[in-house]
Parts: structure tokens; C-alpha cells; sequence
């Protein structure tokens, strides 16, 4: 049962639903509520005395209070999350996960030789801004160099197999200036504006002397 009341006359109206889904609407105390209640939930009429102006309301349980029910300019019902441009309801997520900022490792390893080792690809989809910190270990005699590569390839090739270009130039490191490549720790941000389906980090790994003792972690967190 919904309250209502006439806009008009101020005056209270009784909503009953029937078994079928039909809204029964009449002035309190009128002959079409009585004849409501006698009919009880089997009443077949879609709506019986309805008044002018009428104003319902719903029972909001969580603030213990009545909240006025909106309705179109046909006087249809509209619920939450109704949308007019295509009549129909919107779902919504609750603390949707694009919303959130989401920490990864895409590289961890050691005892490395010399080589050239690619990132785990990570996946900027309705993700603008990335921070990139590099943890390095030379090792004893070798250096690791570290880029940042970007691609905008989404056409259902594997992230690995897309092709990128190196940004790293574009990227501020937290010494508040921009270099072609890193050698050391760095603490890296991909300036706003800057969009792209998937974003990798290419490590060189050189002069090693064969004893393979470097290591490298990156840590990467991306949000809205």
C-alpha cells in the first residue's frame, strides 16, 4: 500500500494493489475507497476515483520517512534509475571497480644475465593516470636500463604481441624531470592527457660479465 495525498485538496488517498498489478486510487473516506475494500486484492479496475493532481509517496525504511514518487508528464510512474531517453531503467554498480585504484606487479625477478625482458602488458582500459616505481639491483658489474612503451593496438591481438612506442621522454620521475631512460630506482607518472590501451616497461639488462646477479621489481598503480 503506498500514501498519498490530493494536491488540490490536501486531502489523503488510499493506493492498494491488486494481485493482478493494478493501482487502486481513491480519496479516502470516498465511496471508491469503500468500494475498494470491499472488493479486497480481487478488484479487476486499473484505477477507481482517481483525483486530480494526486501526489504518492513510498516508505523509505533505511531514514524512516516518505519520499514523494516521480512521475512523467503522461503521469506515468518512474522508478530509480529510469531513463527517459530510452524508457527504460539504468543499472548502476555499487563502487563500480574503474572507480578504484588498482595496484600491480608486472615485473619481479632476479638473478638476470644479459637480456631484454618485457613487463607483464598492463591494461589502462578506463584507467587516466599510471605511477611506475622501479626497485633495481645492478648486480655486480651489469646495468639494467628500464624504458616505458605504450600502445593503443586494441583490436583482440595479445597485449604482448601489440606493437608500442616508447614514451618514457614524456613521463615526469620524481626528481621533476623527464629522461630517455632509467638506470637506477625511479618513481615515474604518466602525464594526464596521455591515453593508451596498454602500457609495458622494457628492461636492457648489459655488461653482466656473466655472473647474473641483478634483479628488478616494478610496482605500478593506475586509476580513474
Amino acid at each position: 500500500m503506498l500514501m498519498a495525498h490530493d494536491e488540490t485538496s490536501k486531502n489523503p488517498v488510499n493506493v492498494f494493489a491488486t494481485s493482478a498489478g493494478h493501482l487502486l486510487v481513491a480519496l479516502a473516506g470516498s465511496a471508491g475507497a469503500a468500494a475498494i475494500a470491499a472488493a479486497g486484492a480481487s478488484f479487476a479496475a486499473t484505477v477507481l476515483g482517481m483525483t486530480t493532481k494526486a501526489a504518492a509517496y513510498g516508505w523509505d525504511d533505511a531514514n524512516s520517512l516518505w519520499k514523494r514518487l516521480l512521475a512523467d508528464a503522461t503521469g506515468q510512474l518512474q522508478v530509480a534509475g529510469y531513463t527517459a531517453a530510452t524508457t527504460s531503467n539504468r543499472d548502476e554498480e555499487i563502487d563500480p571497480v574503474d572507480q578504484h585504484d588498482l595496484y600491480e606487479k608486472p615485473l619481479d625477478d632476479s638473478s638476470l644475465g644479459d637480456a631484454t625482458v618485457y613487463s607483464d602488458a598492463i591494461d589502462m582500459a578506463h584507467a587516466k593516470n599510471l605511477t611506475i616505481q622501479i626497485i633495481d639491483t645492478p648486480g655486480g658489474a651489469g646495468t639494467n636500463t628500464y624504458t616505458v612503451e605504450i600502445s593503443n593496438q586494441d583490436d583482440a591481438t595479445a597485449a604482448g604481441s601489440c606493437t608500442y612506442r616508447d614514451i618514457t621522454l614524456m613521463l615526469t620521475d620524481d626528481a621533476n624531470s623527464h629522461n630517455a631512460n632509467y638506470t637506477t630506482h625511479a618513481f615515474l607518472a604518466i602525464p594526464e592527457g596521455l591515453r593508451g590501451k596498454y602500457v609495458r616497461i622494457k628492461r636492457v639488462r648489459s655488461a653482466d660479465g656473466g655472473a647474473a646477479d641483478g634483479a628488478s621489481t616494478i610496482y605500478t598503480r593506475k586509476g580513474p
